[in-house]
């Protein structure tokens, strides 16, 4: 019995084996949602593009200051997301 794979990304590790049906990273990332958006900053106006696959969690980390390239520009308001 093969240990089960693991696949790494900045927004944390997903495990694939044929027990639970998935048998590559492809298959893997087609069952996950990615979500695309765009940020304005309200102390700047300036806008930032971002990509995850936790959308809730990720707008909440720029609004707290959890994000080194924005922590400086929050709060933020969304201008869109577009989910895959």
């Amino acid at each position: 019995m093969s240990m089960p794979k693991t696949v790494r990304g900045h927004e944390g590790t997903q495990r694939f084996s044929a027990s639970n049906g998935i048998n590559s990273p492809s298959q893997l990332l087609r069952l996950m949602s990615h979500y695309v958006y765009v940020l304005e900053s309200d102390a700047d106006s300036e806008k930032y593009v971002g990509c995850t696959n936790n959308f809730k969690r990720r707008i909440d980390d720029h609004n707290r200051g959890k994000v080194f390239s924005t922590k400086l520009r929050k709060p933020f308001k969304l201008i869109i997301c577009l989910k895959s």
